[in-house]
């Protein structure tokens, strides 16, 4: 019995650990604005923070292994329907090299929505959207 008990035990924490990630990646989509992208696009250099947020949004909406330039992702903000890719992102199908990829990068110390406010709101709803994408989708 006690191992059934752990077991149940054990998928519910999974349960709600997938459960929480979905609804944080629905608030970091939802928060985002044409007006929260413009800002973040606008800087010629942005901190490394934010261009770090940006390389991960890169491979996770565009598979990106290799440029990773402040110019490419202010293509990837400017892109009329960024915002729709992310909040219409398949992440229920996602290949995990995409996610592997996208992990050495969340794993980070400053890649976290506290710390990302700083910076500005479309980084930080980003860092919560990516960072909840890659909880997700190996619990799923």
């Amino acid at each position: 019995m006690d191992k059934c008990n752990e077991f149940n035990k054990t998928n519910h924490e999974q349960s709600t650990k997938v459960a929480k990630a979905k609804h944080m990646i629905t608030q970091g989509a939802q928060n985002l604005t044409t007006e929260l992208v413009k800002e973040l696009c606008s800087h010629p250099n942005p901190p490394e923070d934010c261009q770090r947020v940006m390389k991960c949004m890169l491979i996770l909406l565009k598979d990106e292994k290799e440029d990773f330039t402040w110019v490419k992702c202010q293509t990837l903000l400017q892109d009329p329907d960024f915002i729709n890719k992310v909040k219409s992102l398949d992440i229920d199908n996602m290949d995990q090299s995409i996610i592997d990829r996208a992990t050495l990068i969340t794993k980070e110390e400053t890649f976290n929505f506290d710390a990302q406010k700083k910076n500005g709101g479309c980084t930080a709803f980003l860092t919560l959207w990516a960072e909840n994408v890659v909880i997700y989708v190996p619990e799923y």
